[in-house]
């Protein structure tokens, strides 16, 4: 039994399921996040956010910006990864360590990537190799103020405390759905 609690408990339900199980729950029910969904809204949300009008300064502004959202999520979700891998997947030590790695990703696409990288990143190791993946490596990212600030608000989605909590198994609907497929091929038909 504790284990079909565990399947229904990682599943990604969705919002009314979600809704409706918590009514009828006595007990608090954390919606968890599928960390690929979770960095596709990532993405989106950096792709459709309006930063300074020097951000990006060439004429393929909107393929440079889809590829800037790219690398932003497939950092995240990296940095998410190792983290979980690096410290044995103990929430409280990685959200302790995850602001700091915000800011190395911050100060690594405002192409400071060295001793930030170094000293906090679990990804890059500062030698501008692993900085922006998906980026040409003749672009140079032009951050104001607004926008550190701005990109730190957006990698909230997938790094902030509560997104932690919600993507803690870093499960994903395919595993999910790989369990419910094996589930239900052992499961006896029911012949009415």
């Amino acid at each position: 039994m504790r284990f079909k609690l565990l399947v229904i408990l990682v599943k990604v339900t969705p919002s009314r399921s979600h809704a409706g199980m918590s009514k009828a729950s006595e007990h608090t029910i954390l919606q968890f996040k599928d960390i690929r969904h979770l960095g596709n809204s990532l993405k989106r949300a950096v792709y459709s956010v309006n930063f300074s009008s020097n951000k990006f300064k060439r004429s393929s502004n909107a393929n440079l910006k889809n590829r800037f959202a790219l690398s932003i999520k497939h950092r995240c979700i990296a940095e998410l990864k190792m983290a979980h891998k690096s410290y044995n997947g103990d929430l409280n030590q990685i959200k302790q360590y995850m602001p700091k790695v915000a800011d190395a990703i911050v100060a690594c696409f405002g192409g400071y990537c060295g001793e930030p990288c170094q000293a906090s990143s679990l990804v890059c190791c500062g030698n501008y190799r692993q900085a922006k993946n998906y980026m040409p490596l003749t672009v140079k990212l032009r951050m104001t103020e607004g926008n550190k600030v701005l990109f730190l608000k957006l990698m909230d989605i997938m790094l902030s405390p509560l997104a932690l909590d919600k993507t803690k198994f870093l499960t994903s609907t395919q595993k999910c759905e790989a369990v419910n497929r094996f589930l239900r091929s052992c499961k006896p038909k029911n012949d009415h």
